[in-house]
């Protein structure tokens, strides 16, 4: 990781094998001031495991101007 930018690990952790690491990853991405990290960590909205989905959302929400785009995937959760 010698040389490597916070950003670029975690852009490369959202697409990491394990659930838990792209879900933690998702969740900073999505709280971060940096617009690029928030709309992947929109696109982690869409992820195939529900535990990504719902730290993408909590990030989302959580960041200093809350991005509604997360509700309806928290709804979707709750199904």
């Amino acid at each position: 990781l010698d040389g490597w930018l916070p950003r670029d690990i975690l852009v490369a952790t959202l697409g990491d094998k394990e659930f838990m690491r792209r879900a933690l990853a998702a969740c900073f991405a999505g709280k971060s001031d940096d617009a690029k990290l928030r709309e992947l960590a929109k696109k982690a909205l869409e992820d195939k495991h529900p535990m990504v989905r719902l730290r993408a959302a909590q990030g989302l929400l959580a960041a200093k101007t809350p991005d509604k785009a997360a509700i309806p995937a928290l709804i979707e959760l709750l199904k």
